[in-house]
């Protein structure tokens, strides 16, 4: 996943989830419900690794996994083939609050064993706690309480470059203060003429936008999506728990 962004609203949240896959990947398992340790969730899968990229449970706590390509340490795996990065959502899904979620990543996440990555949580308490944990790897990283709203943008190409454009195409929308499923779903369809690497929804001659996930939390709890490059004639499934 490529580009994450989260909304807080009057009584919950918005998340909205951009990934971006060769077009030769396989076609992702649309979001469905699933159990772990007696905790609902909903998510689609990666048929090709296993796991998922984004998830939400009944208790209301999301998961949104992001690759890093930057500052990142050389990390050598010897003859073992590093643990897909897919697995770390279902592993921490069952928690009821990020504490509860940070626990569970500590005690059974071993991060020698992943590629780089960022794991997003977020939890609607007292009010909306959001949440990074940052492997680069050598080092994990924490940061506790970031402010929202905001984006987070993984690209394999112009890091910096492609983060700072998204982010002032995010703080545009931003200017309606309408935070609704609309808005979300124009952020993550919003495309650059000639300029694919950094549109939101982004498209190069390998790679691509390959699906959008929208998580709504409030007084329901669901999960919209739509396969293949998100634009405005989408057509939308909506998966509720």
């Amino acid at each position: 996943m490529c580009t994450v962004s989260i909304l807080p609203t009057e009584n919950g949240y918005l998340i909205g989830g951009n990934r971006d896959e060769l077009k030769t990947r396989p076609k992702a398992r649309p979001p469905s419900v699933s159990i772990t340790k007696g905790i609902r969730y909903i998510s689609p899968t990666d048929t090709q690794a296993g796991g998922t990229w984004i998830a939400v449970n009944e208790k209301g706590l999301a998961a949104c996994l992001l690759n890093r390509y930057t500052d990142n340490f050389e990390q050598d795996f010897g003859n073992i083939e590093p643990i897909s990065r897919g697995t770390i959502i279902p592993t921490v899904i069952s928690a009821k609050t990020i504490r509860e979620a940070l626990d569970l990543f500590k005690s059974k996440i071993e991060p020698d064993s992943f590629r780089p990555f960022t794991l997003l949580l977020f939890n609607q308490e007292s009010e909306l706690i959001a949440h990074r944990i940052d492997w680069n790897g050598k080092e994990l990283k924490i940061k506790k309480d970031i402010s929202t709203p905001t984006i987070f943008v993984s690209s394999g190409k112009m890091q910096s470059e492609v983060a700072k454009v998204r982010t002032e195409i995010f703080k545009h929308y931003l200017k309606s203060n309408d935070y609704g499923l609309e808005l979300v779903k124009l952020f993550h369809t919003h495309k650059i003429p000639d300029n694919g690497a950094f549109s939101v929804a982004m498209m190069q001659e390998m790679v691509q936008t390959v699906s959008c996930t929208i998580i709504q939390v409030g007084e329901n709890i669901s999960m919209d999506y739509t396969d293949g490059l998100p634009s405005e004639d989408s057509e939308w499934s909506t998966h509720k728990l």
